[in-house]
């Protein structure tokens, strides 16, 4: 059996090329170890003092989860197989050369990437484009020394290399972040949520710190709203005083010049109406005269809305100012009491505490909304939550909660908000049974039933999921409400 032919010599020449192109791959994995490190390693920051490990870590630095510079490690072992690889030298430079292109594409895009997207500058990213352009080119002259095309590097050489390289380089990251650009226009904004601590290893999201803050967060945006809409109605005012060469002030006195006196009348039915909730040791003058100015300072706040809102309406102004988030309350359960027509347009859920005086006077501002001209359109559900600081407040809910079940919710709750002082510290659930027309035993056996204090309980816990810290609370269709919705806010849902 004869020997096998020993292999053709190579030109000369390409020993130092091939050199040169081994020197180049292992200063381009050591650099793209460095990066990997980064990459893997979140709390590690670059020796540069750059923003190298800002950039790695970004949304772009990763492909499936893992470091574009974990490929890059694996790209250039790669390169060094082919390059110590003893076999035919034409096939193997025929490779290196097309994967060194890969390289210079890919290494072009993210660099593009850094230099147009990302707030920082990478020096080793940019090392990174830098070697790897030294490999095309080395492979490129060793290629062409294998085919025996050149003895030399001319200068049309250069050109030809450098002039595709250059449009390569800049077309295709200008085609891909074209791509990249109009994707995200069609695709659905994702919120941020980034990370903010991290605790015993574990991830601490904002949305977390959100979730336990609800109420807080909304109420903040309510305020801001208010705010907002306090400016805008003085802006309005200043416009419009200014153009009848007035000031805003007269223009204000001018719209309220209408506010009607207080009445004796009114003072004594608010009296007799709040007589068990007036702070002890105050007689009834005293009791009057707060009173008076309670009033006539509600009839002056209402008149300023009245004036307000026919303002903006004749200017055309009308506000469009951004909601409050919403959220997802479930619907009402079989023990939830609920009024009108669970089809209607506007859903009210109220969070109550039948001992809350702040939950009394709401309870007759609903029922106020729920006999207006909208009433129809409403459907409401009133909830439990009762406070911790009233003792009573928890049978109470379960008693309105058995009344209801006989079709005696209005009378009961009536009952309850109206003389919280004749049942406070005492038995709520006798104090129903004696003064409602009630199904004594059906109401009794009614208030021992687990379903019920469950029913309560739920609302509670609802409550604070919804982050309520407070009574009375409202949400209208999901979204929550500073204070008793009013039939203006109802009537812009009915539209």
């Amino acid at each position: 059996m004869s020997a096998n032919p020993p292999p053709p010599a190579a030109p000369a020449g390409t020993g130092p090329l091939r050199t040169a192109l081994i020197v180049l791959a292992l200063a381009a994995l050591a650099n793209a170890l460095y990066l990997a490190y980064l990459g893997l390693n979140t709390s590690a920051e670059c020796v540069a003092g750059a923003d190298c490990d800002a950039i790695v870590g970004s949304e772009y630095g990763k492909f499936l989860g893992i470091p574009v510079s974990v490929y890059a490690v694996g790209f250039y072992l790669l390169i060094l197989g082919l390059a110590f690889w003893r076999s035919a030298l034409v096939p193997r430079t025929r490779w290196i050369l097309g994967l060194a292109w890969l390289g210079v594409i890919a290494s072009a895009v993210f660099t593009f990437i850094q230099l147009v997207l990302l707030p920082g500058f990478c020096a080793f990213c940019f090392l990174n484009f830098l070697l790897v352009v030294a490999i095309a080119a080395v492979a490129g002259r060793l290629w062409r020394q294998v085919r025996g095309d050149a003895s030399f590097w001319s200068a049309e050489e250069l050109v030809t290399l450098a002039v595709p390289a250059a449009l390569v380089s800049f077309l295709l990251p200008l085609a891909g972040y074209g791509l990249f650009a109009y994707g995200q226009s069609l695709a659905e904004p994702v919120p941020e949520d980034p990370v903010v601590a991290f605790v015993d290893g574990r991830e601490v999201r904002l949305s977390t710190l959100d979730d336990r803050i609800q109420g807080q967060l909304r109420d903040l945006h309510e305020q801001r709203n208010e705010a907002r809409m306090r400016a805008l109605e003085n802006l309005v005012i200043e416009e419009v005083a200014d153009r009848r060469g007035m000031a805003p002030e007269r223009l204000v006195q001018q719209g309220l010049s209408t506010v009607n006196t207080v009445t004796e009348g009114q003072i004594t039915q608010f009296y007799e109406a709040n007589r068990d909730r007036l702070p002890p040791g105050l007689s009834e003058s005293q009791a009057r005269s707060q009173i008076r100015n309670f009033l006539q300072q509600q009839q002056q706040q209402q008149a300023y809305r009245i004036f307000v809102r026919d303002l903006l309406a004749r200017e055309g102004v009308r506000p469009d100012l951004p909601e409050p988030p919403g959220v997802e309350i479930p619907p009402a359960g079989p023990e939830t009491i609920t009024v009108g027509n669970p089809e209607a347009p506007v859903r009210i859920v109220e969070f109550s505490d039948l001992q809350c005086p702040a939950c009394a006077n709401a309870h007759e501002q609903v029922k106020a909304l729920l006999a207006g001209p909208l009433g129809e359109e409403i459907f409401l559900e009133f909830r439990h939550f009762p406070l911790g600081q009233h003792e009573e407040a928890e049978p109470a809910a379960r008693a309105l909660t058995c009344a209801d079940r006989q079709g005696r919710f209005a009378e009961a709750a009536d009952l309850l908000f109206r003389n919280q002082g004749a049942w406070g510290g005492r038995d709520p659930v006798a104090y129903v049974a004696n003064r409602v027309d009630l199904d004594e035993e059906a109401f009794n056996n009614c208030v021992r039933e687990s379903a019920v204090a469950a029913s309560v309980e739920g609302d509670r816990d609802l409550g604070i999921e919804l982050g309520i810290n407070s009574t009375p609370s409202f949400f209208v269709n999901g979204r929550a409400v500073r204070g008793v919705p009013t039939e203006e806010q109802v009537r812009r849902l009915v539209r």
